[in-house]
């Protein structure tokens, strides 16, 4: 009896585990997403035009390194 106790408990440990793996696997996609929008709305808008587009570049990639260091850290 106690070995089935432990051994569901043991299973909803690993599927709490799994569930926070794939939301996070999400939040990352989501994130990637709303940068690449962000970067789109930055182009549209007047203010890399003000900063001139080797600024901008710079911009975006030090935002997309960002993202890439958070997704190596999880």
């Amino acid at each position: 009896m106690k070995c089935l106790k432990f051994r569901k408990r043991k299973q909803k440990e690993y599927l709490k585990i799994q569930s926070f793996k794939e939301r996070q696997h999400l939040n990352i996609k989501i994130s990637r997403e709303r940068m690449i929008n962000r970067a789109k709305d930055l182009l549209m808008n007047g203010l890399i035009k003000k900063r001139g587009l080797s600024g901008c570049v710079d911009y975006l990639i030090a935002d997309f390194k960002k993202l890439k260091e958070k997704l190596l850290q999880s």
